[in-house]
């Protein structure tokens, strides 16, 4: 195994692209199989460790291409978590970059892992993830922002989401914080609705009291960081000015605290007020349409009823000249009758 490495870092030295077949090229039946096990010459996590050390711009192709080749549950799982490790490192720079690239492999690296965490939930052990990307974030918390969201929603540990969205210094988190309440309010309020029918809550991961609104609890968080620091009004303004459908308008003015100025959500209160102020009226027209409509058909059917037909004993079709008797019968012109067969023919 230490000579196959030795090779390959060899190989790698001169072309990285060449590493591909060594990484990739399925064992054949040869005397070189009882050194290795399964399948592959080397394991992902060894041909991972073999590529970042001897050439890191190579490692998420090499990767990719053993994912593409992988047969089975447990070398597709081996492969997956070796490129998400690999993502990972690219994503946040590793070692090598500074803290401020924004390369576009670094970006690229980014796309790739939430496309993987989306592709290949099932492969991976998300609670293991989430505490790898957590430790590779340490020193710029916004970098692989998204692909945690991801996690912590999959994982139904929304506190802990809504928390790192409302500390967040990205301009983007408060359209994140506003787009991850929005997709995972039904999934919180069936969680709580299975918690309050006595369901384990272990069978819906770990919910963290869904049976509040995440949007309430967003709001909270911009009102009263977690962190300790200042109140974030402007996205508590924004979050009030997009407020939902939802989420009774009353809830969210009984969040604001007393202490602060109304001057300081003006902006919200006064957008939050208009939409429901708008939302009343319309009902209130929505509510009167239904009145004259509900009007309009009873006096249609009263006068459907006011236009009686007696048929007498006597009465004859005007087609045929028998008896209208008791078969069924239509009213042609001048209130004649005629049996519904004749009628028709």
């Amino acid at each position: 195994m230490a000579s196959l490495i030795r090779y390959g870092a060899w190989l790698l030295e001169r072309e990285p692209n060449a590493v591909r077949p060594l990484l990739c090229e399925p064992l054949q039946p040869s005397s070189a199989r009882p050194l290795l096990s399964g399948r592959w010459l080397l394991h992902p996590a060894a041909a991972y460790a073999l590529v970042r050390s001897a050439a890191p711009s190579s490692t998420i192709g090499a990767l990719e291409s053993m994912l593409a080749l992988a047969q089975s549950a447990p070398e597709r799982r081996a492969v997956v978590g070796a490129l998400v490790d690999a993502c990972i490192l690219m994503g946040t720079g590793g070692d090598e970059l500074p803290p401020g690239d924004e390369s576009a492999p670094a970006s690229a690296a980014r796309d790739r892992l939430l496309a993987l965490l989306r592709d290949h939930c099932a492969d991976l052990e998300l609670g293991t993830t989430l505490d790898k990307l957590n430790a590779a974030t340490t020193r710029r918390p916004e970098h692989l922002l998204r692909a945690r969201l991801l996690l912590l929603g999959a994982l139904h540990r929304h506190d802990e989401a809504l928390d790192l969205l409302s500390i967040s210094d990205s301009t983007s988190a408060p359209a994140l914080a506003y787009a991850y309440c929005t997709e995972h309010a039904a999934g919180a309020a069936e969680a709580a609705a299975a918690a309050a029918h006595g369901v384990s809550p272990a069978s819906h991961g770990a919910v963290s009291g869904a049976a509040t609104s995440l949007y309430l609890k967003l709001l909270d968080r911009y009102v009263s960081p977690p962190n300790g620091g200042p109140p974030k009004l402007s996205a508590a303004n924004d979050l009030l000015t997009h407020w939902p459908e939802s989420v009774p308008a009353v809830e969210a003015l009984r969040r604001l605290p007393p202490s602060r100025p109304v001057a300081d959500f003006a902006p919200g209160l006064g957008a939050l007020l208009v939409t429901a102020s708008n939302r009343v009226h319309h009902a209130q027209i929505h509510a009167a349409l239904l009145r004259a409509v509900s009007v309009q058909t009873r006096a249609e059917l009263l006068e459907k009823r006011s236009k009686r037909i007696i048929v007498r004993e006597d009465a004859q079709c005007i087609v045929c000249g028998r008896r209208i008797g008791t078969a069924a019968f239509v009213v042609v012109r001048a209130e004649k009758l005629a049996h519904i067969g004749c009628h028709n023919h």
